[in-house]
């Protein structure tokens, strides 16, 4: 071999020995920022939009704040079907996530249940055996086992006894730590405006604010001042003015209240509807809106089931209006995350002129195909053909106050106290539309009543806990194309006017938007699945013959 392959080959050699050097040490450095950032927090990014895969800061503080060890044990059984297995690979990396917080407080164990022993210890940690079916091979098979966590501080134990899905996992963990390791704030909900029972009709709320001592509350006596927060829900018979006084005075002294309709009230068997004075407009007035005695009916709505002869049949129901909140409005704690929620039966709101640095804002309205119905009877039964009362508009549905509320009855307040009021038009947003007997799951009641626990976190200025739920509540989707929500809009509309023609002319029109639609999903689907590894194999391509020239290009003699 002449003295010039040689060194060649030599050079080669020492060039392949780089090389692997080089990548070993990458190697290294990679695998090195991977552990401190699952231990230590450090170098993590979550870039989805709505941060689904990393905690939020009031999740992150209260780890950060503990004040002893904090035991967290989840139970999954090794032998999930699809789509549980993958909820245990969330569930780790979530643990992981509050482990890397606390800076070394809290413990994470993961244990299959696989011995009798541990089997016991699930059940006396308070995670419960769950039947799962399986699918396969044209035949179904039942496989029991575990997914739930236990939480352990100070001797005392919380647990979640089934995971049933990723969704509000991030919350409900959150929500158990608070149980145990925080005091809890206290807020009461007034219980002699209602009917006897009808008090039952939001017992899932008050379930679902567990993280606060919830009190009932007697208007007839003064409100006591270590309240954070009255709630007022449905109100069914008149206040007296003592009531309004003591609410006047706890307000007016710095308190938090939050009104859910009372100026409709149920009657008929829930199938008719008549206006009702309950008073409370009073106070509000004096404070800046007016809560109207009307219904506010949309072709943007819920369904609901109506009896035929064939059996139950999903109806649109106008009287349940479904609100999308606008960019500008989810900008507000209140309704930050929410994309859109469920009033039910809601009345409107009309702003008045507020006293002096008093702000009110309107932070739901009802949409551009909505109109008011008017008293002083409405007939509630969803079996009825709606047609249009009067100017298609849209209806503020839902307002806050904000600033020192003066007394509406001239007492004297003090000047450097800031209250906070939210005004909704419906009582029943408060509610679960859940037939008798029918399991209810924790994630279904955070679901549906986002806005109201939402609304009672933000008037006890708890506003971590609103930013924690509502990550979870609208995860990431496709934007629904304008056209075809423009169709559907109309379509609804014609319906509400049995204009058959203009419905069937907005569903072609929809139909047509709608393929439109699914064609650029393709398109997209094929650009990401396939252009993508072709952009990186282009450029490795493209760096392989760049150096390939180079290497030609070197002589050594």
């Amino acid at each position: 071999m002449s003295e010039t392959a040689q060194a060649k080959s030599q050079t080669n050699r020492k060039r392949r020995y780089e090389s692997l050097a080089f990548v070993l040490t990458a190697s290294s450095i990679l695998i090195l920022l991977n552990v401190l950032a699952a231990n230590f927090g450090i170098a993590r990014c979550d870039l989805t939009e709505n941060g689904i895969f990393s905690l939020s800061e009031g999740s992150k503080r209260l780890a950060k704040e503990l004040e002893d060890q904090l035991e967290i044990v989840a139970y999954f059984s090794s032998n999930l079907p699809p789509p549980h297995n993958a909820t245990e690979r969330y569930a780790r990396d979530l643990l992981a996530e509050y482990r890397a917080a606390s800076g070394g407080k809290i413990r994470v164990r993961f244990v299959d249940p696989s011995t009798d022993e541990e089997r016991r210890n699930a059940e006396n940690d308070g995670v419960r055996l769950v039947a799962q079916r399986i699918f396969a091979n044209d035949s179904v098979s039942v496989v029991e086992g575990y997914r739930g966590i236990a939480l352990k501080y100070l001797g005392e134990k919380k647990a979640i006894p089934i995971v049933e899905s990723t969704t509000g996992l991030e919350y409900r963990i959150t929500m158990a730590m608070r149980e145990l390791v925080g005091e809890k704030i206290r807020i009461g909900i007034a219980t002699n405006k209602q009917p006897e029972g009808a008090a039952e009709s939001f017992s899932h709320l008050k379930r679902a604010l567990r993280v606060y001592d919830v009190v009932d509350v007697d208007l007839t006596q003064p409100i006591s001042p270590s309240l954070k927060a009255l709630l007022i829900i449905g109100p069914e018979l008149e206040f007296t003015e003592d009531e309004l006084k003591h609410i006047d005075r706890f307000v007016s002294h710095g308190g938090a209240l939050g009104v859910f309709g009372g100026s409709i009230k149920a009657s008929g068997f829930g199938l008719e509807g008549e206006a009702f004075d309950s008073g409370i407009n009073r106070l509000l007035e004096h404070w800046g809106v007016h809560l109207r005695s009307d219904l506010v009916a949309d072709a943007e709505c819920e369904y609901a089931a109506i009896q035929t002869a064939a059996g139950p049949m999903p109806r649109r129901y106008p009287y349940r209006p479904i609100l999308t909140f606008s960019p500008e409005e989810r900008a507000h704690p209140l309704i930050s995350g929410l994309v859109n929620a469920s009033v039910p039966f809601t009345s409107s709101i009309e702003v008045r002129t507020p006293p002096e640095g008093v702000k009110v804002e309107i932070l739901g309205r009802s949409s551009e195909r909505s109109f008011r119905s008017q008293g002083p009877r409405f007939n509630l039964d969803p079996a009825r053909n709606f047609y249009v009362e009067g100017e298609l508009e849209r209806s503020p549905v839902l307002a806050t106050i904000e600033g020192p509320m003066p007394s509406a009855f001239g007492e004297t307040a003090p000047s450097d106290r800031r209250s906070r009021v939210v005004v909704a038009g419906s009582a029943a947003m408060t509610m679960l539309p859940i037939p008798e007997g029918q399991r209810v799951d924790e994630e279904l009641v955070t679901q549906y009543l986002a806005l109201p626990l939402n609304i009672v976190d933000w008037l006890a200025n708890d506003e971590a806990l609103v930013a924690i739920r509502s990550k979870n509540v609208d995860e990431p989707r496709l934007n629904v194309p304008a056209l075809v929500l423009k169709a559907q809009e109309d379509i609804n509309i014609a319906a509400m006017e049995n204009d058959v023609e203009a419905a069937l002319e907005a569903q072609e029109r929809g139909k047509a938007a709608l393929e439109a639609w699914n064609r650029k999903k393709i398109a997209y689907r094929f650009v990401f699945s396939l252009g993508l590894p072709l952009l990186v194999a282009a450029f490795g391509l493209l760096r392989y013959r760049r150096r390939r020239a180079l290497k030609d290009s070197i002589s050594f003699e």
